[in-house]
């Protein structure tokens, strides 16, 4: 990332000034990494244990963390110093500690690390080893490859001007916070579906995640209503005038109606997660992703339509999402052989 990350930027986009600004961020908002994935790790452990109402606790300390030095750094309140769009970045990596070093201390707390020997008998296994990366590869290669077509999608974004730019940020908080539930219920279907499963129940599956699924959306579409009905609350909150909020909200009635869509398509291809099957759940995706990454070419570089068309490729990302694990989990291919 230190390394590559700014060859790729100065190839890809065309402001010199932001290309400091992504560079100077990146390189402070790396360091979070490693606190990240030990942080995910013990959310895994608690969803895996279903104990998963502790994740309140972390989440909520990170939350906290996240907002309270975003303030102070990006604004320089409180005698903190005024780093604006690199404060940004300092809150995230203390965010992600803060996150990581509360649920360490509710799995003490709970005495949890005692019960599995958390932190005892290190010592390297061949067969488990190699049996981690077997189902945890392909879900590795599903996140990374998601990643890139969000980055794909930004520098596309990013050739349209700052106004579009400005609106794609914002739009990308109704992901990041309402899409919060969305996850939520997505991972509620991996672990009930691999619970179910392992209670020999596998005839209760498909009505297990119609039913996770129907929640999902009922909260989703709470959102969505009333994103449709005050958007100009919702810009107001970015600081927004007039004349930004009549540009955004006609892309923001398309990501809310497929901020729905994700509520359904994630549950659906978390229970393929949950089935066992990270291979299928990998491949999925991909097809997903080269869908969505040719709309978007095609929207924003060879018919150069407006960002209201490039954010509708969400809508067919999901829906591809959601046709294809629907399909799977419907044929009953799960069931046979072992999980790969």
């Amino acid at each position: 990332t230190y390394f590559v990350a700014p060859v790729i930027f100065k190839a890809s986009i065309q402001s010199e000034q932001i290309n400091r600004d992504v560079n100077d961020f990146l390189r402070i908002r790396m360091w979070g990494l490693p606190f990240l994935f030990i942080y995910q790790m013990r959310n895994a452990l608690l969803v895996g244990i279903n104990r998963s109402s502790l994740l309140i606790l972390g989440t909520a300390a990170e939350a906290v963390a996240n907002v309270f030095f975003d303030y102070t750094l990006i604004f320089g309140a409180f005698g903190m110093p005024r780093l604006g769009f690199n404060g940004a970045a300092y809150a995230s990596v203390i965010a992600e500690f803060t996150g990581m070093f509360v649920i360490f201390l509710v799995i003490k707390w709970k005495g949890i690390s005692r019960q599995f020997s958390l932190f005892k008998g290190f010592a390297f296994n061949k067969p488990i080893t190699v049996r981690i990366l077997q189902l945890s590869g392909p879900l590795i290669f599903q996140m990374a490859i998601s990643v890139v077509s969000w980055f794909f999608f930004y520098l596309l974004i990013e050739h349209q001007g700052q106004t579009s730019l400005a609106i794609s940020n914002t739009m990308r908080n109704v992901f990041g916070f309402f899409g919060v539930f969305n996850w939520a219920f997505a991972s509620a279907a991996n672990t009930m579906v691999s619970n179910v499963i392992g209670q020999g129940k596998k005839e209760a599956v498909f009505g297990l995640i119609k039913k996770i699924m129907t929640i999902s959306m009922s909260v989703s579409l709470v959102f969505c209503v009333l994103l449709n009905l005050f958007p100009d609350v919702y810009f107001a909150a970015f600081g927004q005038g007039q004349q930004f909020t009549a540009e955004g909200t006609p892309v923001l009635r398309v990501v809310t109606v497929a901020l729905v869509c994700s509520a359904a398509a994630a549950v659906w291809l978390n229970a393929v997660t949950g089935t066992g099957r990270s291979k299928v759940t990998f491949f999925i995706e991909l097809a997903a992703i080269i869908v969505y990454c040719v709309y978007v070419y095609v929207v924003l570089e060879v018919k150069r339509l407006s960002i209201s068309w490039a954010w509708s490729a969400e809508l067919l990302y999901w829906l591809t999402l959601f046709s294809l694990s629907f399909y799977y989990i419907r044929s009953g291919c799960w069931k046979k052989g072992a999980a790969i």
